[in-house]
């Protein structure tokens, strides 16, 4: 998927992996394409719980995780961008 981006680095992560994040993304990051998430395609009320809790876990605090990880750097520098886009492809 990030096959032939014109960017300096690129990294696939465990966005629900906080220390993962972190490390990641430390130095400077001038912008940031944050593409992961999912969905869940079966009635609302067969979904088991746990199924739930991971997917707000990946599209919630996945996303919190990633811009607390350079918000902080680009507002000092005054100068980046964040960017996020969903998945090409839900989960079932």
């Amino acid at each position: 998927m990030l096959d032939g981006l014109p960017v300096a680095r690129k990294v696939e992560l465990d966005v629900t992996d906080e220390a993962s994040v972190a490390q990641v993304l430390a130095g400077p990051v001038d912008v940031l394409l944050r593409n992961a998430g999912a969905t869940v395609r079966p009635p609302i009320e067969t979904v088991p719980l746990h199924a739930l809790t991971e997917l707000f876990q990946l599209n919630v605090f996945g996303a919190l995780h990633v811009a607390q990880g350079v918000l902080a750097q680009m507002r000092d520098r005054k100068t980046g961008q964040l960017i996020f886009s969903p998945a090409s492809r839900g989960a079932s």
